[in-house]
């Protein structure tokens, strides 16, 4: 399974963003995304799906609550956006497994029907 490295966009207090459409990264069921955590903050997730049976598995870590296993979302509604914070206590992997090897990230594999887009953000 291949490596799809996600950037998130660092999000600026008192300021708007918008997130809809094809904003993000297309999901694609045969790899897997690959988002580091932030030095500080936390980390948002975005999903706009187009599939009703879309499904992300969000892979246990390393982290004091890793022992609660893998996270899997089921059935996110189509054309709505769903929106997930995540802090690496329970889903950071140690070392990722794409080009840059990051260290300290959160791993993502699809059901095989999920469809959509997703959309990384820091907060502050």
């Amino acid at each position: 399974m291949a490596i799809t490295e996600i950037t998130p966009s660092s999000i600026t207090l008192d300021t708007l963003f918008v997130v809809g459409g094809t904003e993000g990264t297309a999901i694609n069921t045969s790899n897997t995304m690959e988002i580091p955590y932030p030095k500080q903050g936390k980390l948002m997730i975005i999903i706009i799906s187009s599939n009703s049976n879309t499904s992300p598995i969000f892979t246990a870590g390393f982290g004091v609550s890793a022992g609660k296993g893998s996270l899997t979302m089921t059935a996110i509604t189509s054309g709505a956006l769903n929106g997930y914070i995540f802090s690496s206590d329970r889903l950071a992997v140690a070392t990722g497994d794409g080009a840059s090897a990051i260290r300290g990230c959160l791993q993502i594999t699809w059901a095989a029907s999920s469809a959509g887009y997703l959309k990384a953000y820091y907060l502050p």
